[in-house]
């Protein structure tokens, strides 16, 4: 259970980076399209989620199909599941020492050249 645990903290990683960069068209799209989350605030449908972490993330495609199975495929109980189910810019907005370990920015690199933005909005 604690490889599942630590996955899940790599799909929040994940999806905050995503966030992070993507930042000004996810406020407006939120606005628009958003779901109330239990903390109070906004996060986007659970297939824009979905897709975004299926993408860093290949290995969950395996895991999907059950997961669908599983909430009778219901994408929202799938994000409930996986711990994603808050709003993103209110969690970017914490302080690094509230957050859980698991959602430090992370870094991709293409050799030795940095190809996501570490720097806070």
């Amino acid at each position: 259970m604690a490889a599942f645990e630590e996955f899940k903290g790599t799909l929040r990683n994940t999806w905050l980076e995503y966030v992070r960069n993507h930042r000004p068209w996810l406020e407006v799209y939120l606005k628009q399209r958003g779901f109330k989350t239990p903390d109070n605030g906004r996060r986007p449908d659970a297939g824009l989620i979905l897709g975004v972490i299926t993408m860093a993330a290949p290995q969950l495609l395996d895991m999907l199909p059950t997961f669908f199975k599983l909430s009778q495929g219901n994408p929202d109980a799938i994000i409930d599941a996986l711990d994603l189910n808050f709003d993103p810019f209110k969690e970017l907005a914490k302080p690094v020492a509230q957050l859980p370990e698991s959602t430090e920015p992370m870094r991709e690199t293409i050799g030795d050249q940095p190809t996501a933005d570490s720097t806070p909005f």
